[in-house]
C-alpha cells in the first residue's frame, strides 16, 4: 500500500498565495504582513511554524478560513 502524503501547511499556504489575483510573490505577502520576506519563505517551507495570528490576517483578506492553514497538521 502506497502513503498519501498530505500536505503541509506551507504547501497550503503557497497554493492560497498563488491562487490569489493577481498573483501575488512571497514579498509581496511579506510586505503585507510587515516581515521579512525571508521569514514569510521559512513558513511556506515548513521550517518554522506559521503563526496563527498571521493565518488569521491573511485568511480575512484572502476570504478563506484560518483553519485552512492547520486543518491537516497533527
Amino acid at each position: 500500500m502506497i502513503a498519501v502524503a498530505e500536505e503541509s501547511t506551507g504547501d497550503k499556504l503557497r497554493k492560497a498565495r498563488e491562487s490569489q489575483r493577481p498573483k501575488l510573490t512571497q514579498r509581496d505577502v511579506a510586505k503585507v504582513l510587515g516581515i521579512p520576506e525571508e521569514r514569510y519563505r521559512s513558513y511556506e517551507y515548513d521550517r518554522v511554524r506559521f503563526p496563527v495570528d498571521l493565518a488569521k490576517r491573511l485568511a480575512s483578506d484572502w476570504g478563506i478560513p484560518p483553519r485552512f492553514f492547520y486543518e491537516d497538521d497533527v
